[in-house]
């Protein structure tokens, strides 16, 4: 996979030359915020996007490793993060060693579920509230959310599959303001 040094030289005892392994037995490794980690279990499956085909492969955890390192975001913000490591289900892959993927490990996963867009979602005290596009005017309705990402959000009670949410609703938006559908 690798050659440390291409030069000749003199080197110490133990000192790394060369890694070997196999490309077609390749796993991936990935750190998650320890407070995401936290709902990971080996056996879940993953989903990866592979940016040198295009296309999505599947794969499934294989280890949560129990210690969390401390990393600096881009924004310099000092996180806890955990290494997963999991196995590609498929094998011959374009991929090599320390080549970058995308990927989500699925926590959670249902049939027949009424989402909604996250951004559509409001808190008013301890609810989640919506506004609801009813007959030209806005309606403030109480939902009951279930699970949620950072895209979309499951409503176990209070909204209907045909009624229509107000995407970022701005602070001026009250309950029975005039709307309109765009």
């Amino acid at each position: 996979l690798r050659i440390f040094d291409k030069s000749e030289r003199m080197v110490v005892a133990g000192t790394p030359l060369l890694e070997l392994g196999n490309p077609d037995n390749i796993e991936f490794v990935v750190d998650i915020l320890s407070t995401e980690a936290v709902r990971i279990r080996p056996g879940m499956p993953v989903i990866i996007n592979d940016p040198s085909q295009g296309e999505t492969l599947k794969g499934r955890v294989k280890l949560v490793e129990s210690q969390a390192i401390t990393k600096i975001s881009a924004l310099g913000v000092e996180e806890q993060r955990v290494n997963v490591v999991g196995d590609f289900l498929a094998k011959n892959l374009n991929l090599g060693d320390n080549y970058r993927v995308d990927l989500k490990v699925v926590v959670w996963d249902g049939k027949d579920v009424l989402t909604i867009p996250t951004s559509a979602l409001f808190r008013n005290g301890e609810d989640w509230n919506v506004f609801v596009a009813e007959g030209g005017k806005a309606r403030l309705r109480t939902i009951k959310v279930g699970q949620q990402n950072s895209e979309k959000a499951e409503v176990l009670d209070g909204l209907a599959e045909s009624e229509l949410v107000i995407l970022h609703p701005p602070n001026q938006v009250t309950d029975g303001a005039r709307v309109s559908k765009q």
